[in-house]
């Protein structure tokens, strides 16, 4: 005869196959049933962010899609360069990145709703209410309590922090990632439960994916070892052996595959960027700063912003680092004092190994941000969710009738503590689903966000220099530069800012303004692309022509495809009568960016020069559909064209 305390375990291994426990009635009795809860969640998950739909495209979304023309393409080639190049190369800007499936997303998604924002936005929703059922049936199927699986899933779908991630097109690379590994996370309990290999390999795939939709999810083999050999009940199940060390060691192996992939494409496995403090300083106490500020966040989610506030420590001293300190050692402490508790080891596990990759242990390109905290958030979910869930539990009949075949954190709980308890749930849900809403409104469009970032972050140079890219585009001259100059009262060493504020100035013929702002940023980052093609162009505005065809060249040495360095080689190659360099040059820029349209005029203008009438009217003809503007361009254009 099996003992109540066996037939216990083996409930709590394998979960409730028949779909739930269909005694209760009502609401809970409905949700009873994991595929219904499960819809549930994916619905409050994906009306949450409703009010994103009519979003425009802002910040690095213009960059990636809306003015990347690269993007505007999908076929066979399409696909080999996006898993043969950097994330950021088709749009002319830097970073370390792999992610192929992000890159292929925005190409298939750009022919389907026709370059129009609102259709990446339905989709960033959705994947995200998918990530938000995965996130209940994983829990489900490893506690085997439905109650513990549906708390987690909401407080995990309402968390305001998660809002960077839904209402930006760009910061669902987080999103997507967490989806696949999510779905690794739930096809390797389905392997260990049903004992399939299909369940294993289809785990791994999904694994693979998730790496290749970003690189920070390296962190999952260390959540398979912590299920491997945490209190999980799964000694029980499979006795240790081979097959214990294996599964990690698939893990391993698949994520050692991807490093190899990446350092092939990219030339690197870790990051190019400089810490942010030296040595130790960097390494250990910067984390730790982030560290408090993260958990701030989740517990606080209040003042929010697209720049990261966590400061960069000048000492040991630091308040900050401090904070960060006592909050490792409270994580670590729990989780050798309850260490027998599944929920606390395995919410601290995704915590810190979530967070790991992402908190500049390792170099960022960012001190921190919000969208980092979107897989690490799920730790925080879990432990919240199976303190409330046990109140439920305590507290409703109901719901301890379908938590009856699951695990329950605290089995025994005070009917007053879980009282309350259950009016803090209710009070939190409201609360992060109210302030969720009203966050995505910040996201809008390019002027609320930096308007709303400058606010949050006063201390900003980032977000001032923003506002001004915002108000320059829109022809508001005099706002930019003064944004510009807010920006640099902050840090007077930004050379984003002094380049923007010299392009202005050289723009407008005050060459001897923009000069000086050049030669500094230069002084402070040599190879920065942009102050480069500035300098050029103010040589080449000077009459200096060999000085700045060294300076564009420099550029192309950095990066091959730049299109402004290519341009204006090939106008100094022009103006040389070197016409099969400068036929080169044009040729790269010609159909790449609307805003070098002048490529296809000065290709017809070389054809002419060249006796091919044909293809220079064939140039002339592209130009005219693309420049509008009736000046001296279009007339030529037109005297080619109907010329014999």
């Amino acid at each position: 005869m099996v003992s109540k305390r066996k037939e216990s375990k083996k409930r709590l291994r394998d979960g409730d196959r028949r779909g739930g426990t269909p005694a209760a009635g009502g609401l809970a009795g409905w949700l009873s049933r994991p595929w219904k809860a499960a819809a549930f969640v994916f619905v409050v998950a994906f009306l949450l962010y409703a009010n994103t739909f009519g979003h425009d495209f802002v910040w690095d979304d213009r960059d990636l899609i809306a003015e990347n023309p690269a993007v505007r393409t999908v076929d066979g080639e399409t696909v080999q360069r996006i898993f043969t190049e950097n994330f950021w190369r088709s749009s002319q800007l830097g970073g370390g990145y792999y992610r192929p499936l992000v890159s292929l997303s925005y190409h298939i998604q750009y022919q389907i709703f026709d370059g129009k924002p609102g259709g990446f936005h339905i989709v960033n929703a959705i994947w995200n209410a998918v990530v938000c059922a995965l996130v209940l049936a994983f829990v489900y199927l490893l506690f085997g309590n439905i109650v513990f699986a549906l708390v987690t899933a909401l407080l995990f779908a309402v968390h305001p922090i998660h809002t960077e991630n839904v209402a930006w097109i760009a910061g669902r690379t987080d999103v997507l990632s967490t989806l696949w590994a999510m779905a690794s996370l739930v096809f390797y309990v389905l392997a260990r439960k049903r004992r399939k290999v299909w369940w294993l390999v289809a785990a791994l795939a999904a694994f693979a994916a998730s790496l290749l939709a970003k690189e920070s999810s390296a962190f999952l083999p260390l959540v398979i070892v912590l299920l491997e050999w945490g209190p999980f009940g799964f000694r029980e199940l499979l006795a240790p052996s081979r097959r214990s060390v294996l599964r990690p060691a698939l893990y391993f192996a698949i994520l050692v595959v991807y490093l190899l992939q990446r350092y092939a494409v990219i030339g690197m496995v870790g990051s190019t960027y400089d810490a942010y403090a030296p040595g130790a300083l960097g390494a250990l106490a910067l984390p730790l700063s982030i560290l408090a500020g993260y958990v701030l966040k989740l517990v606080f989610p209040l003042r929010l912003s697209g720049e990261y506030d966590a400061p960069v420590p000048d000492g040991w001293a630091d308040v900050h680092v401090l904070a960060g300190l006592l909050v490792l050692v409270a994580i670590v402490w729990s989780v050798v004092r309850y260490r027998r508790r599944p929920d606390v080891v395995l919410g601290a596990g995704l915590f810190l190994f979530g967070l790991a990759p992402v908190i500049n242990i390792i170099p960022l390109g960012e001190v921190s941000a919000e969208r980092f905290l979107y897989f690490p958030s799920l730790g925080f979910a879990l432990v919240l969710g199976s303190l409330f869930s046990s109140a439920l539990v305590a507290k409703y009949p109901t719901w301890r009738q379908l938590a009856a075949n699951g695990y329950i954190a605290i089995p025994k709980m005070k009917p007053s503590l879980a009282g309350n308890l259950t009016v803090l749930l209710a009070v939190v849900l409201i609360a992060f689903a109210a302030r969720t809403v009203a966050r995505n409104g910040d996201w809008k469009t390019e002027e609320i966000l930096f308007a709303k970032t400058a606010a949050a972050s006063p201390h900003s140079a980032r977000a001032q220099l923003n506002i001004g890219n915002v108000a320059r585009r829109n022809g508001r001259t005099e706002d930019a530069i003064a944004a510009y100059k807010r920006s640099l009262e902050i840090d007077p060493d930004y050379p984003d800012a002094m380049s923007n504020l010299a392009g202005i100035y050289a723009a407008q013929g005050r060459i001897d303004d923009a000069l000086p702002l050049v030669e500094r940023g230069l002084e402070i980052a040599p190879d920065n692309v942009t102050l480069l093609n500035n300098l050029g162009s103010i040589y080449f505005e000077r009459g200096r022509f060999a000085e700045a065809a060294q300076l564009f060249e420099r550029v192309l040495s950095l990066d091959s495809r730049d299109l402004i360095a290519h341009f204006n080689l090939g106008l100094i190659r022009y103006r040389a009568r070197d016409y099969a360099s400068a036929r080169s040059h044009f040729e790269r820029v010609a159909g790449t960016s609307a805003h070098l349209e002048l490529s296809y005029y000065y290709l017809a203008l070389l054809e002419q020069a060249s006796g091919n009438m044909s293809a220079a009217k064939r140039h002339a003809r592209t130009f005219l559909s693309v420049h509008k503007q009736n000046d001296p361009y279009r007339q030529r254009a037109q005297s080619i064209l109907s010329g014999p």
